[in-house]
Formats: structure tokens, C-alpha cells, sequence
């Protein structure tokens, strides 16, 4: 198709030159023929530079005297299009329900009258989910001495059978949640007195703690 002048635009225009942006479907070999811009000849100087985008190339064309346009430079052919990707950010919403579960373990005020060996009971109030307490003996350094694990909650309840350890002072029984080991408490501490003896056997017969003879 012939030259047509409203496909032609002045990109940028000065004293001494001006960019000239030209769009045809017209291939590039047809642009540069002789005569194809004597319709704009009146615009074009020589210096002036026309961009032609033409349909197998984008070009920088030159134009010489007498309004004739120099072949230029071949910027680009036929080829794959540009692409631009373009990225999205999603965005990801979510509710979260959550309940909180109450669980009390109070452990009951230390035993009184300890003796080294034998049985005594600890105890423990329990409220909340809490189905099952774990006891623990320990001593003055924290050290466990003696563990009932497993312990059923009946009415609000839990209590174990320990044994009075080595005499001495500093023990402490703690009582804890089996399934929520955050749900505990530590009684005071207590004392455990040694086993006091009026009588042992020597033999057939009976003596004092002194070793006094009792019986024969």
C-alpha cells in the first residue's frame, strides 16, 4: 500500500533534528523503494530520522537530501512478540477456633509423722479435665526418689500410697497432670524421722534399744 501520511508522527522535534515514528504494513524493502515518502518530502530534511515499524521489521532509517531515505538500521524482524510477565500476589485467609481446657492440680499440705519406710498417703484436689495425676517423692536437691504414675481422679481426688524415705529433712511430693504436665503443684517440704525401736530379737530372746535384756 502507497505512503499514508496518517501513520506518521513527529516524536521529537528541534532545531536541528527530528525523530519521526512512521507504522505501515507495508514491508521494510517497500519503505526504503524510491517515491515511497515523496508525499511527505516537504517534511523531511536531511538529518531528520524516521522509526519505521514496518510488518517484518522495526527500523532506524536515515533521511539524506532530497528527502530520500537511507536504509538504516535494522533494529528487529519477524520474530516472537515481546513478552511481559506479570506476577500477582494472593493473598490466603483462614480462621482458626480454638478452646482452652482447665486443669487444676492441688497438692495436699505435706504429712506430718513421716517414719523412715513405712507408708504414708499423699493426696491431691483435682478440678477441670484432669483424669489421672502422677506423684512424685523428691528430696531437698530435686531428685526423684519415688513415683506412683497413673493415679484415677474419683470425685474430685486423687491420693498414692509412698514410702517414708531415708530420715531427714527436705522432702517435698509433687503432684501432676498425666496428660498436661503444666497442670502441677509442690507441696512444702516435710520431715521423715527414723524408725524407732523399743525391742529387737537377739536370738531367742528380747533386748531394748540400749541392748538391755527384756526377755530370755
Amino acid at each position: 500500500m502507497p505512503f499514508d501520511a496518517r501513520n506518521m508522527a513527529a516524536l521529537i522535534a528541534s532545531d536541528s533534528t527530528t525523530f519521526w515514528f512512521y507504522r505501515t504494513t507495508d514491508t521494510r524493502a517497500a519503505v526504503l523503494a524510491p517515491g515511497y515518502f515523496a508525499a511527505a518530502a516537504a517534511q523531511l530534511q536531511s538529518g531528520h530520522v524516521i522509526i519505521a515499524q514496518t510488518a517484518d521489521s522495526l527500523s532506524i532509517l536515515p533521511v539524506r537530501v532530497n528527502g530520500a531515505v537511507g536504509n538504516g538500521i535494522v533494529l528487529d524482524v519477524v520474530g516472537a512478540p515481546l513478552a511481559r510477565s506479570v506476577q500477582a500476589a494472593l493473598s490466603l485467609t483462614g480462621a482458626l477456633s480454638a478452646s482452652a481446657t482447665f486443669r487444676v492440680v492441688r497438692v495436699d499440705s505435706p504429712p506430718v509423722g513421716v517414719v523412715e519406710g513405712s507408708p504414708f498417703t499423699a493426696g491431691a484436689t483435682v478440678a477441670g479435665a484432669t483424669t489421672s495425676v502422677l506423684f512424685r517423692l523428691v528430696n531437698a536437691s530435686g531428685t526423684i526418689l519415688q513415683t506412683v504414675s497413673g493415679v484415677p481422679v474419683v470425685s474430685g481426688r486423687a491420693t498414692a500410697t509412698l514410702t517414708g524415705p531415708a530420715a531427714g529433712t527436705g522432702y517435698r511430693i509433687r503432684a501432676i497432670d498425666s496428660d498436661d504436665s503444666d497442670a502441677r503443684s509442690t507441696s512444702a517440704t516435710f520431715t521423715s524421722a527414723p524408725l524407732q525401736q523399743i525391742a529387737a530379737e537377739n536370738g531367742a530372746g528380747l533386748t531394748t534399744e540400749d541392748g538391755g535384756i527384756l526377755l530370755a
